[in-house]
């Protein structure tokens, strides 16, 4: 990527749009690590592929929700909710971050907690997190 505002992950790659939207190019079988933001909700939106949202009660359990995203829907994650995504066949989707409170008026690795790293595997292993 040669744009300063492109930042390599282990799932893809994201690019800042805004000091508060992102642009994710997410490859086949990438996800990300289960996670949550403090201070802020974040809104997800779908441009090509299919995303899958994963939310949990706690980060070691089950997802309690999944949401499957194809082009042009959405998806909005609450401040404190462990979530993450994953995407069989690779997807572009954009994030929005959207302020709770005054102290967190931009994105920042200050408001997350992360409880693992992402990557990319195949979808047979993103499944069932218990039998890894």
């Amino acid at each position: 990527m040669s744009s300063a505002n492109v930042t390599e992950k282990l799932w893809g790659w994201s690019e800042r749009l805004s000091s508060n939207t992102f642009r994710n190019t997410v490859k086949r079988g990438g996800y990300c690590s289960i996670h949550r933001h403090r201070g802020k909700r974040q809104i997800i939106v779908c441009e090509r592929g299919q995303l899958i949202i994963e939310e949990f009660s706690e980060p070691d359990s089950d997802p309690i929700f999944r949401t499957t995203l194809h082009s042009g829907h959405t998806k909005l994650t609450l401040p404190y909710q462990w979530h993450r995504f994953i995407s069989p066949d690779g997807a572009i989707f954009s994030e929005t971050y959207l302020p709770v409170y005054d102290w967190a008026p931009e994105p920042s690795d200050e408001d997350i907690d992360r409880f693992d790293t992402g990557g990319v595997t195949e979808e047979r292993q993103l499944c069932s997190r218990k039998s890894q």
